[in-house]
């Protein structure tokens, strides 16, 4: 047999067995969808108007601990409101941060800063990291690109990835149990190295509070 010939036939093996492992793997939308599905289902979530984050969080200052606490709520991927409080050396500190549309303005007590477009674009790329690992819909959205990226294990569970990729082109990954479907964690970012450097959550923290309040219309 020719070396021609080998080598043809080596290629085949190779493609076909490519193509047999696509197959077995699971589409991304699946991945999407059945975390959707053990989130309560597209209709149920569907019917959520807005959502609120109430958090406590500790800051330190030259050794000093300082509380404070935030109030977020979104509705949407456009519309967004923060509220942070805290108590920094004996002083009252407020900042209020608002999204709406392709307008933004942040506050620092009587102080008023309309967004410009970098910081416009920041906080919006904030919203869809908060929103999407709660309701998982924005993904069904034709401006968000959704792809595999294997399995792994996480907290010795197999969970199954896929790397997202936003209408601002930039991405980020999320990881569901392969047997309940539901989130296990996250990243920001794409390469292979972001997951030592970027952000990772899990659907709890043991750091901050974080309560999440659905409303309904």
């Amino acid at each position: 047999m020719s070396k021609l010939l080998l080598c043809m036939l080596s290629f085949a093996i190779l493609v076909a067995a490519g193509a047999a492992r696509a197959d077995d793997a699971p589409d991304a939308m699946a991945i999407v969808n059945k975390g959707i599905k053990a989130l309560g289902g597209e209709e149920a979530l569907g019917k959520v108007k807005a959502i609120s984050l109430k958090s406590k969080t500790t800051i330190t200052i030259n050794g000093n601990d300082n509380d404070g606490s935030s109030v977020q709520t979104l509705q949407g991927l456009d519309h967004f409101r923060q509220e942070f409080e805290a108590q920094i050396n004996g002083n009252a500190f407020k900042a209020v941060t608002i999204l709406a549309g392709d307008k933004g303005v942040r506050k620092f007590g009587d102080n008023r800063t309309d967004l410009d477009k970098e910081a416009l674009a920041n906080q919006k790329r904030t919203v869809y990291l908060t929103l999407i690992p709660i309701t998982l819909l924005p993904l069904k959205d034709k401006d968000f690109k959704v792809e595999t990226i294997g399995e792994e294990k996480i907290d010795d569970k197999p969970a199954l990835g896929i790397k997202v990729t936003a209408p601002d082109k930039k991405d980020f990954k999320l990881y569901f149990d392969k047997d309940s479907g539901l989130r296990s964690e996250w990243w920001r970012g794409s390469r292979a190295s972001d997951r030592a450097t970027s952000s990772r959550r899990r659907p709890t923290s043991a750091t901050t509070k974080r309560r999440p309040e659905l409303r309904r219309p």
